[in-house]
């Protein structure tokens, strides 16, 4: 299935070292995610939704998560803050190799070494806090000379009163095809 993204957006660092593309995608259901193990995190999380907008942070189970093969590629973000800048890390993917495999759990947004993907990362999970929808994209970018893609699933997460308070993210390293004029 080839997904037509609802949206593409190029952001570059002031000095171009950093260049960053992502493509945004509605997702409404399962089928709308091309990737198999986050197609089953959206599912999991759709099932524990039970009749609520979304479950709570208390709901995720990592016996599940790792029955699902995403245990170390699932991120919970703390976004009770006003200040995206300084939602962070609850739990962050063990897997993850993007820095050298750092782990930034406890760290905030705003932590991360490349301003560029500090922001845009801060923008994405404000959106999601915001309106308490799922988002899909598949980032591509060129840090520092080297090239990366990803899927990425942000699932809001509901505290008691309601409203959005963490968000689940699933990440997938993927060939994702970035444009040639960047």
């Amino acid at each position: 299935m080839a997904l037509v993204p609802d949206r593409v957006s190029v952001d570059r660092s002031d000095n171009s070292k950093y260049v960053i593309c992502r493509y945004h995608f509605t997702v409404t259901s399962a089928s709308d995610i091309d990737d198999d193990l986050l197609q089953a995190l959206y599912g999991y999380w759709s099932d524990l939704r039970r009749g609520r907008s979304a479950p709570s942070v208390d709901d995720i189970d990592p016996i599940v998560i790792t029955s699902l093969g995403l245990m170390g590629l699932v991120h919970i973000a703390n976004v009770e803050s006003q200040s995206p800048n300084d939602y962070f890390f609850q739990t962050y993917g063990a897997r993850m190799s993007l820095d050298g495999g750092t782990d930034y759990t406890g760290f905030r947004i705003s932590d991360y070494n490349i301003p560029l993907m500090a922001d845009l990362v801060a923008f994405d999970y404000f959106t999601v806090k915001r309106t308490a929808l799922p988002a899909y994209h598949h980032v591509a970018g060129m840090l520092s000379g080297s090239r990366r893609g990803y899927k990425r699933l942000i699932l809001p997460l509901t505290g008691d009163r309601g409203e959005v308070d963490h968000l689940l993210i699933g990440v997938q390293f993927h060939k994702v095809e970035i444009p040639d004029n960047l």
